[in-house]
């Protein structure tokens, strides 16, 4: 009896110090089997770190699979340290002081998508093959059309088109219909061949539209290639909530009160906080607010605003007081240096973006082209909605011109 009760001790003492040793690799498929349940799809997790008697965990590299796409993570974060609160009695797992690093978002966009956005774009800018020269010969060969047509079909070109056909006929009154075609070409040199003067030269108006035009080709397709982003996250989005009301309450739900995030958008790593989220997404009946903060050597950000999950509804804005141009990967293939200040409003519904801000550029420097060169220090009031697809800019490159011109 002494020998079984010795052994059943002994037993007992490996399996506790076995589980002790293993109970993270235990609880990481504890953990990935309730998490996929929540999920409604699989959930896999690298590792796990835990301390039961602080209730404290870590968890690096999850990948959320996706509802739409087989085989596509939804998200993938690189690490996840929380403190944390079971409640058995309503099933709910509580997080306190949550940290998540390394927020992705992984929607591989579609080959159909992709078709139709390269069908809608009429022009390349990838590689320079539409460059700044080619829209200047293509704007000025437009205005020379408009001016030829609104000549020919005014009041002085008719009237010399009638004289000259009177002549043709053996008009008499040959005098009389010279004085009269006279008379209109010097109007029309007066309309259309007007001095240019210092304070509206006209080839500078011009050029600050086909710059207008230019910065639209460059960047609408870096902007609909986030909105082609942003409507699969969003599809996804609506699938999860439509799923998540038609389960019953009685499952399990995490609700995270405080959660401190990173991520990385135009070159910065932003910080903040986001508070009161639930993991039953059909849950968050109030828009969650948020207000992060983001420094990357000279460059400093912050970015601010409210989301509906239910609605799909996002309100926000962003303040860049002093950003490095060439820290942007979309920038370094037109610029070679630069810096500037950015303020941009953000409006995200369930299919549109609309977006509305002010850029101030200094020192820059256009690696593409030579005729804009001399074009270092510009301000920027832009507007974007996604439905007509433009981008729509007005510049104070004409005012620098004029004034430029002025003090030579």
């Amino acid at each position: 009896m002494r020998k079984f009760i010795m052994f059943l001790a002994i037993f007992l003492l490996i399996s506790i110090v076995g589980i002790f040793f293993g109970r993270n690799m235990i609880l990481k498929y504890v953990l990935e089997d309730r998490l996929g349940q929540i999920n409604q799809a699989y959930v896999k997790i690298g590792s796990v770190d835990s301390n039961f008697f602080e209730n404290y965990i870590s968890l690096r590299d999850i990948q959320v699979e996706s509802h739409e796409k087989a085989g596509t993570d939804f998200i993938r974060i690189q690490q996840v340290k929380t403190y944390y609160n079971l409640d058995y009695n309503h099933k709910k797992v509580e997080l306190f002081d949550t940290e998540i690093i390394g927020l992705q978002f992984i929607t591989p966009k579609d080959e159909e998508d992709m078709r139709a956005l390269r069908e809608a774009k009429a022009v390349e800018v990838v590689s320079g093959q539409y460059p700044f020269a080619k829209i200047l010969k293509e704007e000025s060969e437009k205005e020379e059309q408009k001016e030829i047509l609104e000549v020919k079909f005014s009041d002085e070109y008719q009237k010399i088109k009638d004289a000259v056909q009177e002549m043709k006929h053996g008009e008499h009154r040959i005098r009389h219909h010279l004085n009269t075609i006279r008379e209109n070409i010097e109007k029309l040199r007066e309309k259309y061949i007007k001095p240019e003067v210092v304070e509206e030269p006209r080839s500078i108006l011009n050029l600050d539209r086909i710059l207008g035009k230019y910065l639209t080709i460059m960047y609408e397709d870096e902007i609909y290639n986030l909105l082609l982003r942003y409507r699969e996250i969003v599809k996804e989005m609506e699938e999860r909530v439509r799923r998540d009301a038609e389960r019953r309450d009685d499952i399990w739900e995490i609700q995270m009160n405080r959660v401190s995030i990173f991520f990385d958008m135009y070159g910065i790593n932003f910080n903040g906080e986001i508070k009161n989220f639930n993991s039953r997404l059909s849950k968050n009946y109030d828009n969650i607010s948020f207000k992060l903060f983001g420094e990357k050597g000279d460059t400093i950000g912050m970015i601010k605003g409210e989301l509906n999950l239910l609605k799909l509804d996002l309100q926000a804005t962003l303040d860049i007081p002093e950003l490095n141009l060439t820290g942007i990967t979309e920038f370094r293939k037109y610029l070679s240096d630069g810096v500037a200040s950015l303020q941009q409003d953000i409006q995200m519904d369930k299919y549109d973006v609309a977006l509305q801000g002010n850029l101030t550029a200094k020192r820059m420097k256009l690696v593409e082209n030579p005729l804009l060169e001399k074009i270092q220090d510009l301000e920027i009031r832009y507007r974007y909605n996604s439905r007509d697809r433009q981008l729509y800019l007005n510049t104070n490159f004409v005012k620098n011109k004029i004034d430029e011109m002025k003090n030579n």
